[in-house]
Parts: C-alpha cells; structure tokens; sequence
C-alpha cells in the first residue's frame, strides 16, 4: 500500500499520453523520471532508431509548478491528475509544435530541436491547444475562449458578461461521468473552432468545507445532483478570423452532448436524453450551423456511451459502436461488421482501418487490439493479457501487462520496425 501510494497507482515513472506523427517517425510521450518523481516530463522517440530524448522538463524553467488556477484544478480533479509539470499536452497536425501549460503560463515546444519559449501571454490559462496548421494557441482564460500568435498578441474570441455562462469548457456532468474533457474543437483547416456554450445558471449552489483547512471559508460548487437541473449547453462555430459565433441547430429531444468530432471528413456531435435510452448522432455542415440525424440508437435501459466514436472516416464512413444481439458491435455506415462472440471496449483510430480494443465475449480478462478494413478483420495484438493502444495501424504504441510479468511493457510498432 505504502508503494501505492507513493507512485500515484503505479502511475509515476510509466510512459503515457502518446502521440505518433502522421508519417511514424517519432513518438511524443509524458513521463516522470522514476517512481518516486511527480513531476513529468516530455519526451519524444525516434521510431526509426528506438533512440529517446527529453525535450522538455519543466524544472528548466521559472516557472511554479505549484501555481494552478481554479478552473485547472477543477479539470485535473475529473481527470484524476495527481501529477506535477507536464500533465498533458496538445500538437499540431503534423506534430512538429507542441503546447502545454506550466504554473498557468503557456509553453511552446519545437518538437525537432527541442526549444521550448513562452509567449508573451498572461498566466492564469488553461486547456492550451495548437491549431492543425500550428500558427495559432487556443486557451481558456476564466469563462472565456481565447486565442494567440506564437508570440502573443492574445484574443478573446468568445465570452460573456455573466459569470454563469463559460465558453469552451467541458461542464461537470461531461468531464465527471462521460468522459469529455474538452469544450472547444479546431476545424481541420484551423479557419474556425466549434466550441460548446455552458450555462450554469440554472444548477444549485453547494458550499463545500475543506476539513484539511478549516481556517478557510467553504467555496461555492453549481453541482447537478441527481433530479436537479443540469447546464444548459449548446454548440457553436465561431470564425477565427471575426469572432463571430453561428449557434449548430441540433434536433431531438436532448440533455447531453457526449461527442464532437471534427476531422477532413465532416463534423459531427453525439447527444443523448436524460434518461440516457437514446442517443443521436448529427452531421453538422460548419457554414450555416445546419445539423442532420444521420444514427440514432435506443435501449430499454441504457444506451452506452464507448470511448472513441462516434468517427468519421476519411471518405465520410460513420464509425460507431452499439449493442446489438447480445454483445458491443463495432458498426460501418451502420452495420454490424464484428461478430456477435466479440465485445467492442473501445475505438483507438478511424483511418483508412479502424483500430479498436475487443475481447472474447467469453474471456474478458483478455483484450487485445483489431483492426477493421475492406471488409475483414484482423487481430493486431494477441496478449493474452490486457492490451492498451494508441496510435494508428500505421505507427501505434501499445501497453501489455500479464500475469506472467511484473510491470506492463510497452512497445511502438510502425509498419518496418518495432521497438
């Protein structure tokens, strides 16, 4: 237990958050220096030459690490983050740049040569991202979407006068109990950014002590609990360049936005009901706001939301999963293409094939990684043990842990080596 607890679950020192470049020739990952390290660092690995190299720690830096706004702390709570110094991260497209956030203030990174600058930028930031072209930062500032140059210059290109409403932000039913922690979404061509509209207004107040520091007041909390009202959220396309906001027209009867996606394909947004039996999946035409149910999905008790999907492919193809005769389904343009003795846990990518985690519906201790392609499927790990993968099929990074192996071990794949 002592051990435990000192590496965070067995977090610190273990590689994670991992993102491969479009061509496989490097993978960017966080990770502490040991065990007994909180803080993490950024790393990159050469595919080609299995080499690692640090590029950046943020001890090397003026900057305290300590230094947390609110609203990060808040986010970091969802997420479950114990960790100090680089907790996550956001690239550009062909992840060359790299942006995070340290003590508040905003640090760029040339993932190539390994500088690391700060942009004349205000601290007290968060949820910093990177356009896919890479020109521009995007953050969150309080209730407000900002965004910046690489050197400065910052915007305010969505916001409102009453404390209620945020811009941006992932309300707390969406960050707590459905898995998205983000509220805003960079168009592939980095003109525009969908970004949601949270109006709290409506929930009840909580004060909340803390019995660690009872020298200070309780803070207020709008917490939905359960039959009380929820956030009023909506889903907006706001220009970069004029800041103005077109509001999407999504239909149905709706509480909850689960999922947006917005890649070369289209831009599409999941709902789902109250009573969380039905779920609508819109395709959304970025010009005008205009959104059309293009899946919908109901279940006498539940309809489950599974990370990943819903996905377009690059030709237009929907991917999503659902449950159909007895098990979780991987569905094409909505048709069944896994078989009833497979459970579907997860989407990992939707590209020319579909990369997804699935067991045995007969041996759920064993999950490995698939792949979905013109019509047949393939098994890409086969563990015995439970797998994790990010990545594509071209370039991935995966995560095995047995019971015949003391630690989990992790391996990048790219389709000429392996390391």
């Amino acid at each position: 237990p002592r051990q435990y607890a000192r590496t965070q679950r067995l977090s610190l020192g273990e590689p994670r958050s991992f993102t491969a470049s479009p061509d496989g020739s490097r993978v960017i990952f966080i990770r502490s220096h040991s065990g007994s390290d909180a803080v993490n660092t950024l790393w990159s690995l050469d595919t080609a030459t299995g080499i690692e190299r640090e590029v950046l720690d943020p001890r090397t830096l003026n900057t305290d690490l300590t230094e947390l706004t609110a609203a990060e702390l808040r986010q970091r709570e969802r997420a479950r983050e114990g960790a100090s110094g680089v907790t996550s991260y956001a690239c550009n497209r062909e992840v060359t740049l790299a942006v995070t956030v340290l003590g508040g203030s905003v640090v760029l990174i040339d993932l190539l040569s390994g500088v690391a600058t700060m942009p004349t930028i205000d601290s007290g930031v968060f949820d910093v991202r990177l356009s896919p072209d890479g020109n521009t930062i995007s953050y969150l500032r309080g209730t407000s979407l900002c965004v910046s140059s690489l050197a400065g210059d910052e915007r305010i290109i969505a916001s409102d006068p009453n404390e209620a409403i945020s811009w941006g932000n992932a309300e707390f039913i969406a960050a707590e109990e459905m898995g998205r922690f983000r509220g805003y979404w960079w168009a592939p061509d980095s003109q525009s950014i969908a970004a949601c509209r949270v109006d709290v207004s409506s929930i009840n107040v909580w004060h909340i002590a803390d019995p660690a520091h009872p020298e200070l007041p309780a803070t207020e909390h709008r917490y939905p609990a359960a039959g009380t009202p929820n956030a009023s959220v909506s889903l907006h396309i706001i220009s970069l360049a004029s800041a103005v906001s077109q509001q999407v027209e999504l239909s149905g009867n709706w509480e909850y936005l689960n999922t947006v996606s917005w890649n070369s394909a289209g831009l599409i947004a999941q709902t789902q009901t109250r009573d969380q039996k039905q779920i609508d999946i819109h395709s959304i035409d970025a010009s005008t706001g205009k959104a059309t149910v293009v899946f919908s999905d109901t279940d006498d008790a539940w309809v489950e939301l599974v990370p990943g999907v819903p996905a377009l492919q690059q030709d237009g193809t929907l991917v999503t999963c659902a449950d159909r005769d007895g098990s979780r389904r991987l569905l094409v343009n909505g048709e069944s293409v896994t078989p009833t003795t497979m459970q579907v846990r997860s989407v990992v990518s939707v590209g020319d094939s579909v990369m997804f985690m699935a067991n045995d519906i007969n041996t759920p201790w064993e999950i490995d990684a698939w792949a979905y392609k013109n019509g047949s499927l393939q098994q890409v790990t086969q563990s015995h043990g439970v797998v994790s993968v990010s990545g594509t099929s071209q370039c991935y990074v995966s995560r095995v842990s047995t019971l015949d192996t003391e630690r989990a071990q992790f391996t990048v794949h790219t389709t000429t080596t392996t390391h």
